[in-house]
């Protein structure tokens, strides 16, 4: 089934985690548009997806997008280190 992007409205957003102020729902609606645009790009089988699963997964992309805050601290992972038996992976950023 062929579906048309955008696959959410800010309103979907906004009923599956909080209202949103106006400068957030600017925000979101873009993240929206980059998040199907995401989605058809490089999920195979995205056309098989229902409307519902679709709207789904860009709600749940822009919510983590928005959730993390803006600015120059954005990535900005200062230390983290795993071990596993002999493996050991670390990041600084």
């Amino acid at each position: 089934m062929a579906v048309d992007a955008p696959f959410a409205t800010v309103s979907d957003l906004e009923a599956r985690w909080r209202t949103l102020t106006a400068e957030e729902r600017s925000r979101a609606q873009v993240l929206i548009d980059d998040a199907s645009d995401k989605i058809t790009t490089t999920c195979t089988g995205w056309v098989d997806a229902s409307e519902a699963t679709l709207r789904r997964i860009t709600c749940a992309m822009v919510k983590r997008a928005m959730a993390t805050p803006m600015g120059d601290d954005v990535g900005a992972l200062t230390s983290e280190s795993e071990t596993t038996g002999p493996f050991t992976q670390q990041f600084s950023f």
